[in-house]
């Protein structure tokens, strides 16, 4: 079977560009498979497994136009589609990937005006409608997609994400010198990772870090992400730890590769997530892949990934979260058993298992009707 990628994602550092360099090097190794990724720029020298690279750098529109030319150039049989994208027609059936919907629940925080929204919810919706089939993340994300773009159930199958290689292996640098290079001393800290967006919450999570300090917590707070290029439309968390006077204590990392991460990981005392949204929630399965306990949002997604192994909290309480992270910070036994438990869970979630069932999915469209309509 002749699978096309969409690889216009490929480039990126974040979680979607992890997703779609795991998954379709996952999938190249079926011998039974032909894979060509189609990407907007040149990728040569980028893939390290055997696949057919097709590229077009014109300044046109890649989905509506450069991609289905190259796709009519170089057929398929059907097109993945792995990150909340697709094109608008094209010459062989598509599956397309949605991750979540936080464009379509929170418009006025993520588009510059009502126009821009409506683009993007008619969009979602006419891909979710010609698409073959529909692959998403969690359960959650499934009945999002339902309610919000009125799709059949049937027609959507669900294969969660997955925690790359790195954190399951051995950390490869050197902690002492990790700890140097974004100087974080020898102090014991709390570690959040992901975007600093509204919906991610890390406004609360400081806020209920410093009640730690108020309680003469040794620990740092250590949050690696980045301000987007839309900065009206992420909080001041840099402010507010100012504000609080918490310099001395909190330090905000960026730039940090997925080795330096998997060290902070492993170094971690505790792992916090606040966030308000999500379709997945990569971030505490990579914490417990690294054997780190992880205290999480009991929001959306969140508790259908984490299972039994975390410690829950309502985001929007930020007395609620404190005493959660206070929970694991001063018991040993229940940081042990996190940790357990978090391996535990941590080990379902592989990208084996998420290609197969993306396979089965692109075998379904392959051999049925071009479009699904409703």
């Amino acid at each position: 079977m002749r699978i096309g990628i969409d690889a216009s994602d490929w480039l990126n550092q974040r979680g979607l560009g992890r997703y779609v360099r795991c998954l379709t090097e996952q999938l190249a190794l079926n011998s039974e498979l032909a894979v060509t990724l189609f990407s907007p720029e040149d990728l040569s020298g980028r893939v390290s497994f055997n696949c057919d690279l097709r590229s077009d750098a014109r300044r046109l529109p890649w989905y509506s136009w450069r991609l289905p030319r190259l796709a009519r150039k170089h057929p398929v049989d059907v097109m993945f589609f792995p990150t909340n994208h697709a094109w608008w027609f094209g010459p062989a059936p598509s599956v397309v990937t949605i991750h979540d919907l936080a464009c379509l629940h929170f418009p006025d925080k993520i588009f510059q005006s009502r126009r821009e929204a409506r683009y993007e919810a008619m969009r979602l919706r006419w891909f979710a409608r010609h698409a073959a089939q529909i692959s998403c993340v969690s359960e959650f994300t499934k009945a999002d997609i339902v309610a919000k773009l009125g799709c059949s159930p049937n027609k959507i199958s669900v294969v969660p994400s997955a925690v790359t290689d790195v954190f399951w292996r051995p950390p490869a640098l050197d902690a002492a010198e990790v700890r140097d290079k974004f100087g974080l001393g020898a102090r014991p800290f709390l570690l959040y990772t992901g975007g600093l967006d509204f919906r991610k919450n890390v406004m609360a999570l400081v806020k209920a870090f410093a009640l730690l300090v108020q309680r003469d917590y040794d620990h740092m707070l250590v949050l690696v992400g980045e301000y987007g290029s839309r900065r009206s439309y992420f909080p001041d968390v840099d402010g507010l730890v100012r504000e609080l006077g918490l310099e001395e204590h909190v330090k905000r990392l960026s730039g940090v590769s997925d080795e330096e991460l998997r060290s902070l990981y492993s170094e971690a005392a505790l792992f916090v997530f606040p966030t308000l949204f999500e379709g997945f929630g990569l971030p505490p399965l990579e914490a417990m892949a690294c054997g780190t306990p992880v205290a999480a949002s009991n929001a959306t997604s969140v508790p259908e990934v984490v299972g039994d192994a975390g410690e829950f909290f309502e985001p929007t309480d930020t007395h609620q979260m404190f005493q959660a992270m206070r929970n694991v910070l001063d018991s040993a036994h229940r940081a042990d058993e996190l940790r357990l438990l978090g391996q535990k869970r941590a080990r379902q979630f592989t990208f084996e298992r998420t290609a197969e069932g993306v396979l089965s999915i692109l075998r379904a469209a392959s051999n049925g009707s071009r479009y699904t309509r409703l």
